[in-house]
């Protein structure tokens, strides 16, 4: 018998959908215009750097675990800071919602690609851990390994939360809205 989540499991997945949906993303975004920068290619700040892309994952999700990520608190503090100047800007009609939306998206990829890859470090230098699949735009990690080395992940400060594996798929493939 599967048991329900936790309350804190519940909190922290909803704040993983909470970004998105707050921010106004309701699907990960693809383009197919080359001139467009890639957010995970960027830094906050809009520096290229050489994140690697979102990793599709070579197992079936069912047999590894969700792994949510955060950024670090710094990274959360210039994150709820640019928010703030974004909401001015948007009150002073400097820039439209869309804009400030696709920034702050842009922005929280940029911060949960960093959170990833201190966690793929960190899997590196453990036996029997794995990252298999990340999404970066959410901030979740598809992990596989031994059960004391998936529950040690919680101890490194980027992972807030392990959920069932099956979850990296629902986050894969949101469910699309119904447009007006």
């Amino acid at each position: 018998m599967e048991s329900p989540l936790s309350r804190r499991q519940l909190v922290q997945t909803a704040g993983v959908a909470g970004v998105a949906s707050l921010a106004g993303c309701t699907e990960l975004r693809s383009s197919d215009d080359p001139d467009e920068t890639d957010p995970d290619d960027t830094d906050p700040n809009g520096n290229e750097t050489d994140t690697e892309p979102d990793r599709e994952p070579s197992i079936d999700p069912a047999d590894g675990l969700t792994a949510v990520v955060e950024p670090d608190e710094e990274a959360q503090a210039e994150l709820a800071a640019r928010e703030q100047e974004l909401i001015q800007e948007i009150q002073e009609e400097e820039i439209s919602q869309e804009e400030a939306q696709a920034e702050l998206m842009e922005m929280q990829a940029a911060f949960n690609s960093e959170a990833i890859d201190e966690l793929d470090d960190y899997a590196d230098d453990v036996e029997e851990l794995t990252v298999d699949g990340t999404i970066s735009q959410v901030g979740v990690v598809l992990l596989e390994g031994s059960d004391e080395a998936l529950v040690a992940t919680l101890s490194d400060e980027a992972v807030s939360a392990l959920l069932p594996g099956l979850q990296f798929e629902e986050f894969q493939n949101p469910p699309q809205q119904e447009q007006p």
